[in-house]
């Protein structure tokens, strides 16, 4: 606001009868101002007194919300999930579903790669939240990004969206097919992105290599199918996907679709759809009204319950057709293979 002609000086404080944190937040029309205001409302904020919690002498602790709580836990889950998926030798298991569906389309792609690809993601996604929140055991509402957050939920969401449609299904042609329509909507987007940087007189001839390979796979896998190709390739909205999931997960409903949505507007920075679900407080300074908008832990904690019941699904899933995430069944990345245990085949 220093263009404005105001400065905003603001801080979290924690009284010393151990009571609720608050935001102290104040304006003036220099920064001293604004600092010497913060400091008063930081003097009048630790000395609240209220009922002691502890006795005299001794620490007193603040129990987390119940949203905090599930956050801190939810982030603990996805850390131990994305650890496992990352140090797993991952195979498709003989005789299983997995192995009978790469039989039945006659492709390793379909669908176990395209699969497998959709579980990487969400790794990769929940690895990088939990290095952007770690080391930070207090209130999650303190740490919390107004868009970062929610930004790095949206291709969790999606991606296990489409993990679970393709493997949802207890009928393998089912999973064959659905798993052939997200190889060709990924195909069409890498048209769309090989055509522009052609036109642009910048030709990706990676690109264009890898559109030909799906292409001869799509062609392929829709010939030993029967499958008719020019339907197969329509592209799939990526919004239409968690209600595609929905049917899998129990009591989701059209609460898929709805977080994915929220995760959607913040990654897209949708201002006033941010604004709707963020925790907002008002007042009046020194150049007029001001609305004040930070992360809603409520409502976020709403979105990683539910990433964590659908993983739950996922990892059943996983494991139901074959897809084995296991440690002990292979060795790390660079390691040799290694023989499924029997109680695994």
């Amino acid at each position: 606001m220093r263009d404005a002609g105001a400065f905003v000086a603001q801080a979290w404080v924690r009284p010393l009868d151990g009571s609720e944190v608050k935001l102290a937040r104040r304006f003036g029309e220099t920064e001293d101002e604004a600092l010497d205001a913060l400091r008063e409302a930081i003097e009048v904020h630790i000395k609240t007194v209220s009922k002691p919690s502890a006795p005299l002498g001794e620490p007193v602790f603040t129990p987390a919300s119940e949203a905090d709580q599930t956050i801190l836990s939810a982030r603990e889950g996805m850390k131990a999930f994305a650890a496992l998926v990352y140090r797993s030798y991952r195979f498709v298991a003989p005789g299983s579903d997995a192995a009978n569906d790469r039989v039945l389309s006659g492709s390793d792609v379909v669908p176990g790669t395209v699969v497998d690809g959709f579980v990487s993601a969400i790794v990769d996604h929940l690895q990088a939240w939990v290095d952007k929140t770690g080391g930070r055991e207090v209130e999650p509402a303190m740490w919390l990004s107004l868009y970062s957050d929610y930004t790095l939920f949206r291709p969790v969401l999606e991606s296990l969206a489409a993990a679970v449609w393709v493997l949802g299904p207890k009928d393998g042609r089912e999973r064959v097919k659905n798993a052939t329509r997200l190889l060709a909507t990924e195909l069409s987007q890498g048209k769309k992105f090989a055509d522009r940087v052609r036109r642009s007189g910048q030709p990706d001839e990676e690109a264009e290599k890898v559109n030909r390979g799906l292409d001869r796979i799509l062609t392929e896998v829709c010939t030993k199918m029967g499958f008719d190709k020019t339907k197969m390739s329509l592209p799939i909205d990526p919004s239409s996907l968690p209600d595609k999931a929905s049917r899998f997960i129990p009591g989701s409903n059209k609460q898929f679709y709805r977080l994915w949505a929220i995760c959607s507007a913040h990654a897209h920075a949708q201002l006033f759809a941010v604004m709707r679900h963020g925790a907002r407080s008002a007042g009046t300074g020194p150049h007029g009204d001001w609305t004040y908008v930070e992360a809603d832990s409520e409502m976020f904690a709403e979105v990683v319950r539910f990433a964590a019941d659908g993983l739950n699904v996922l990892s059943k899933l996983l494991n139901e057709r074959g897809h084995s995430l296991d440690a002990e069944t292979g060795p790390r990345p660079g390691g040799e293979a290694a023989e499924p245990r029997s109680s695994d085949a």
